[in-house]
C-alpha cells in the first residue's frame, strides 16, 4: 500500500488576517459565505468591508452538519452561481463548507473563528444525523484551497473553545502512533508517512508545553507566542496529524459516545480527551506517565471522568452499548496494534473513570 500525506493548498496564520481577505479572493466575483447566526454580526461586517468589490451571499448554518443541511446550502450556491464557498465559524460550519464545496465542485476557503478543532485543514467532513448522532465520515478528494487563521479572532473567542481544541490535539500523537505501529490505514486510506508521524509528535509536544500558558493568554485576549504556537498545533499540526497519521480509540470511541444523550452537551475535543485516556489505559501506559496526562487535562478543565462527560452514574449497560458501537467493522477503534473488544474496551472505560476520580480527589 502506498503512503500519502494531505494538506491544504495554502495555510496562513497571523494577527488581523481577516483584513487581507479581499486580496485572497480577488479572482472571484460571486462569493458564498457560510456562517452561524451567532457569528453573523461579529464577522460579516468586517468581511463585507474586505470584499467590497465582490458580490457576497451570506448563508446561515442551521445547527448540524447533516446531509439535509449540506443539500440545502448546495442548492443556494447553485442558485446564486457562487464561484467560491467561504466558511466562517467552528468545526461543523467548516465541515459543512467543505462538503458543499465538494458536491458543488467549487473552491473552498475556511476561516476558523476558534482553535477548537483540527477540522479546517482536513479533507474530511464528519456527517451527523439531524438528531446530532454520528452518521458517517465523508472523505473528500482534497483539503481546502485556503485556510486563513486570524489569531486575534481566536484570542477573542471563549477560552473553552481553545481548551477543547487542545483536547482534540492532545489525542493526535497517540492515535497516529497506534496506526503507525499497527500499519493501519490513515484517513487518506494509505499508510502513515514518517512526516505525518513527526507532525503528530510535534503537535503533542507543543500543546503539552504551551497549552496552559496559551489558555491564560487567551483569557486576556492577548496574541502571544504561546497562543500562536497552540493555535498552529490545534488547527494545522493536528489537522495534518490526524488525517495523515490516522485515528484510533480516541475518535472511534468518541463517535460511539454520541449515542449517550447526556454527553451531547460536551464539545468534540472534550469527549476526545477522555476517550484518549481510555486508549492510554488500554495500552497499559505506565501509571506515573498516565497520571501526568490526567493532571494536564484536569488543569485545562477537560474531562477525566464519566461524570465530567455528563454521566451522573456509571451505567454499564449503556456503556456496553457504546462499546459495541465502537468496535463495529470500519471503526477507527480497531486501528490499535492489538485486538480491541467490547469487553476490554468497557473495562478500560471503567478503569479510566476510576483513575480520574481517584486523582481528582486525592492527587495520588
Amino acid at each position: 500500500m502506498s503512503k500519502m500525506i494531505g494538506a491544504p493548498t495554502r495555510y496562513r496564520q497571523g494577527k488581523d488576517e481577516l483584513k487581507c481577505l479581499g486580496d485572497d479572493l480577488k479572482d472571484y466575483k460571486r462569493i458564498v459565505v457560510i456562517t452561524s447566526e451567532n457569528l453573523k454580526e461579529m464577522f460579516i461586517p468586517q468581511i463585507e468591508e474586505s470584499l467590497h468589490e465582490q458580490e457576497m451571499t451570506v448563508v446561515l448554518f442551521q445547527n448540524e452538519c447533516s446531509m439535509s443541511e449540506i443539500e440545502r446550502i448546495q442548492h443556494i450556491v447553485e442558485e446564486t452561481n457562487g464561484e467560491v464557498i467561504v466558511g466562517v465559524g467552528g468545526g461543523k460550519v467548516l465541515d459543512t463548507t467543505k462538503a458543499c464545496g465538494y458536491y458543488a465542485k467549487k473552491p473552498i476557503v475556511v476561516i476558523p473563528t476558534a482553535a477548537s478543532t483540527d477540522a479546517p485543514c482536513s479533507s474530511l467532513s464528519v456527517i451527523y444525523h439531524d438528531d446530532h448522532t454520528f452518521d458517517h465520515y465523508l472523505y473528500l478528494p482534497k483539503s481546502p484551497d485556503q485556510v486563513i487563521v486570524d489569531t486575534q479572532v481566536i484570542a477573542n473567542a471563549p477560552v473553552r473553545l481553545l481548551r477543547t481544541g487542545i483536547g482534540d490535539a492532545f489525542s493526535t500523537y497517540f492515535e497516529a502512533k497506534a496506526c503507525y505501529v499497527s500499519h493501519s490505514e490513515n484517513c487518506l486510506h494509505s499508510q502513515v508517512t514518517r512526516s505525518a508521524f513527526a507532525i503528530s509528535k510535534a503537535c503533542f509536544d507543543i500543546v503539552y508545553s504551551y497549552g496552559l500558558q496559551a489558555v491564560e493568554d487567551c483569557k486576556q485576549h492577548k496574541v502571544t507566542e504561546a497562543l500562536e504556537n497552540v493555535i498552529e498545533a490545534n488547527i494545522y499540526l493536528s489537522g495534518i496529524g490526524f488525517e495523515s497519521g490516522g485515528e484510533a480509540v480516541g475518535h472511534g470511541l468518541h463517535n460511539a459516545f454520541t449515542l449517550i444523550p447526556e454527553t451531547n452537551s460536551k464539545m468534540h475535543g472534550e469527549k476526545v480527551a477522555f476517550c484518549t485516556l481510555v486508549q492510554l489505559v488500554l495500552e497499559n501506559t505506565p501509571k506515573d506517565t498516565l497520571k501526568s496526562y490526567y493532571e494536564f487535562l484536569e488543569a485545562l478543565d477537560l474531562p477525566t471522568t464519566l461524570s465530567d462527560l455528563g454521566m451522573k452514574e456509571v451505567d454499564e449497560e449503556a456503556l456496553m452499548h457504546v462499546c459495541l458501537e465502537a468496535v463495529k467493522e470500519g471503526s477507527t477503534t480497531l486501528n490499535m496494534p492489538f485486538e480491541v473488544t467490547s469487553k476490554n474496551l468497557l473495562e478500560a472505560i471503567i478503569k479510566a473513570d476510576q483513575y480520574g476520580q481517584k486523582w481528582k480527589t486525592s492527587g495520588k
